[in-house]
């Protein structure tokens, strides 16, 4: 029914603002929680620098202190590049530890000894053979390994790589660097094996431990021997 032009001029309009004292208690609760459900991480990235060479002469105290040795293993595409601080002072490029072919093995069949094994030339009713294009983890682990008995008290290792390269290879870069291993059939000091050549040797190759006595117990613990426990995730320049 429609209005008399009388009414639609006495009507009058009310204007009612929205209540959003509920929605912002809401938002008040809401945002602690989450909040409270983030994890935050604290990332922190070391630049790699070649040593300023200065034209002074080195004062008597630091010539007879022994340089750091800084070692930095970076990851490239097609290998590893192996630097220490002897490398930056004298300004030369190290050579690439390059990616290699190796042949492994699978056996068909449970083996009766963990023991390392020589794989085949070829696939036979034991063990299955075949060709892997790989990063050279074993000549990485020697490499280091040769650097961890020239630079005994050094703990720490810089490690980088470019943004291609995958997380897995990160990871076993890591392993390859961090912890001694041993060769099977030998005990003690004397079972570290600081080289290696072939990959299935050096993937089965155990932690090298020694025997620690527990001051608490009175007894003797194995323990993994720590080649170079500090990683330090580094971006070089």
């Amino acid at each position: 029914m429609a209005r008399k032009p009388s009414d639609r001029s006495h009507r009058k309009e009310v204007d009612n603002e929205l209540n959003l004292a509920p929605i912002m208690s809401i938002l008040v609760i809401l945002i602690p929680m989450l909040i409270f459900a983030f994890q935050f991480y604290e990332i922190t990235v070391q630049t790699v620098k070649a040593p300023r060479l200065g034209t002074g002469k080195a004062s008597q105290s630091e010539t007879n202190e022994d340089p750091p040795l800084n070692l930095t293993v970076l990851i490239q595409p097609d290998g590893f590049l192996v630097k220490q601080q002897a490398d930056t002072d004298i300004g030369e490029e190290p050579p690439l530890l390059k990616k290699k072919k190796f042949t492994v093995c699978k056996a068909k069949k449970p083996q009766g000894s963990k023991a390392w094994q020589p794989c085949p030339m070829v696939s036979n009713d034991d063990f299955h053979v075949r060709t892997v294009y790989e990063y050279d983890y074993p000549g990485l682990y020697s490499l280091i390994a040769s650097k961890k008995q020239k630079y005994p008290q050094e703990d720490t290792i810089n490690i980088g790589g470019d943004f291609e390269v995958p997380w897995h290879v990160v990871a076993r870069t890591i392993d390859a660097v961090r912890i001694k291993l041993s060769k099977s059939g030998l005990s003690g000091e004397s079972a570290w094996a600081d080289s290696f050549s072939q990959l299935d040797e050096y993937r089965k190759a155990p932690a090298h431990t020694i025997k620690v006595p527990n001051e608490q117990t009175g007894k003797d613990e194995s323990q993994q021997q720590p080649m170079f426990p500090k990683i330090t995730f580094v971006v070089a320049e």
